[in-house]
């Protein structure tokens, strides 16, 4: 029994849908009190468009837990997707009314506007979702697990904001927050947005390195879905005689990298430190201080400070970016650089919300 699960989960991580898919039903039939195979199956349904399969799954788990906000999104996501806009927004306002929260908000903004329907609906969401945020980010008052938890759902709905933007051709407006979520979390999901904003405003250049840091980005294990849009996406702007260069398609990690030269001291050999920065709209410069590594690294937090981040904010919030760099000092290459540790979304998220990062 367990052979089967690890089976599944494996697939499942390696985005072998169609197999993971059947795997998790060959599991349940051997184990049907298993709670964690109809769960998978749902997010990997609704993921796969198999809207009418999931719903089976989903209406078997509503007679459990009805009063679980999640499963009445996912309704909701269903629902919209078989073409019966009145429940799916009846399940989407039933989800809203137990948990009115920004991730909620976020993700049943992000289903409308995936499905195009109710979009200034979708607005109103994403709007409210990106303002609980903002807020919250500017009260936060330590630098912990819980500001980079802060930071992804940030640019998430940042996108997801920029995505209604797009669908309802706001394209300008679009671009402004596309670009800050991907200043902040260069995830795939948000470059392909990205992409497409720019096709829309003739900005192919632009729109050809978004979508081959996303092919690049995928990896082995990446969707294959993706993969072949993105690859679509080139051979489509290569035919109107735009290219992209290697460097263009280059590792994400540039996209956070900065070379400070200003630092000439720091004992030989190689070295690291890892700092603390945070970046407001209003405050000229950034907050930068030192959290650990080598000490002869502590005041190189002055001359970080002069670095100027490429994180945009889209708005006049009071959002606070919190970010850590890594300081990296070798006498090899005679020159230090720092990254910024990438803000990656939690494992734990909407299942069945179509936007992956």
């Amino acid at each position: 029994m367990n052979s089967r699960r690890l089976l599944a989960m494996a697939l499942t991580i390696r985005n072998r849908n169609g197999e993971a898919i059947a795997a998790w039903q060959g599991f349940l039939k051997v184990s049907p009190a298993n709670t964690m195979a109809p769960e998978q199956l749902i997010t990997l349904l609704l993921g796969a468009g198999r809207y009418d399969e999931a719903l089976w799954y989903l209406t078997n788990a509503e007679e459990e837990h009805r009063d679980t906000p999640e499963i009445q999104r996912q309704l909701g996501v269903a629902y919209l997707n078989t073409h019966d806009e009145e429940k799916a927004m009846a399940h989407f306002h039933k989800a809203l009314e137990m948990d009115g929260g920004a991730a909620t908000l976020n993700s049943v903004a992000y289903s409308l506007a995936e499905a195009k329907r109710n979009l200034n609906e979708a607005l109103r969401y994403a709007e409210e979702a990106v303002t609980k945020t903002e807020e919250q980010s500017a009260k936060a008052a330590s630098l912990d697990s819980s500001d980079t938890g802060v930071m992804a759902s940030l640019a998430a709905e940042w996108d997801t904001l920029g995505w209604v933007k797009f669908r309802m051709g706001d394209y300008a407006g679009a671009m402004k927050y596309l670009e800050s979520a991907w200043s902040v979390m260069q995830a795939l999901a948000i470059g392909d947005h990205l992409g497409r904003v720019y096709e829309k405003l003739g900005k192919k250049q632009q729109a050809a390195q978004a979508y081959a840091m996303v092919l690049n980005g995928l990896g082995p294990n990446g969707d294959p879905i993706l993969r072949q849009r993105m690859t679509a996406n080139l051979t489509s702007l290569a035919a109107e005689g735009v290219k992209t260069t290697k460097d263009a398609a280059g590792d994400l990690s540039a996209e956070r990298s900065y070379r400070v030269n200003t630092i000439k001291e720091w004992g030989g050999g190689y070295k690291t430190a890892t700092f603390g920065i945070v970046l407001t709209k209003t405050r000229p410069t950034p907050l930068v201080w030192f959290l650990s590594g080598a000490d002869e690294l502590k005041e190189s937090a002055a001359e970080l400070s002069k670095i100027k981040f490429k994180i945009s904010f889209p708005d006049d919030g009071p959002t606070r970016v919190v970010e850590r760099g890594m300081l990296s000092c070798s006498e090899t290459s005679k020159n230090c650089t720092l990254v910024l540790l990438p803000v990656t979304m939690p494992r734990v998220m909407a299942a069945g919300t179509p936007q992956i990062y």
